[in-house]
């Protein structure tokens, strides 16, 4: 399956219109998001249908919550969908561990990606704590 093109909407800044599609933590999200997917196609049918499955609407809930969260108006809204971000990326965690114990993804893959999902879970608790600072 070919990927699509997609067109970027950026200023002449290089920034993107929405507030949260300049943090880190989405941007990483989003290139962590198409991962899970590489890795959900090539699971075989039974990983593919319930972990692999599984993996990619966690990643996908992450950027889903973490745009919703910054468009909520008040801290306990905005610190719960930040909340609901980071717990979606413990489950990517939990699927890449279940999905390498199953033998359907190597270990060295595995550990490779939940390295980098160390920093965007970083990133949401330096997030919730700014915004229950901030009531």
């Amino acid at each position: 399956m070919k990927p699509q093109q997609t067109h970027s909407v950026q200023s002449r800044t290089g920034s993107r219109p929405f507030e949260f599609q300049n943090w880190p933590v989405y941007r990483e999200m989003l290139l962590m998001s198409r991962q899970f997917d590489e890795i959900g196609e090539k699971l075989p049918e039974r990983g593919r249908r319930s972990l692999g499955d599984q993996l990619v609407r966690a990643g996908q809930s992450v950027c889903l919550n973490i745009a919703e969260g910054c468009a909520r108006t008040t801290s306990k809204d905005k610190a719960n969908f930040f909340r609901m971000a980071k717990g979606s990326l413990f489950e990517c965690v939990a699927a890449l561990d279940l999905l390498a114990e199953q033998g359907v993804l190597q270990v060295r893959v595995r550990d490779e990606l939940q390295l980098r999902l160390v920093p965007a879970g970083k990133m949401l608790s330096g997030l919730i704590r700014y915004i229950e600072k901030e009531d």
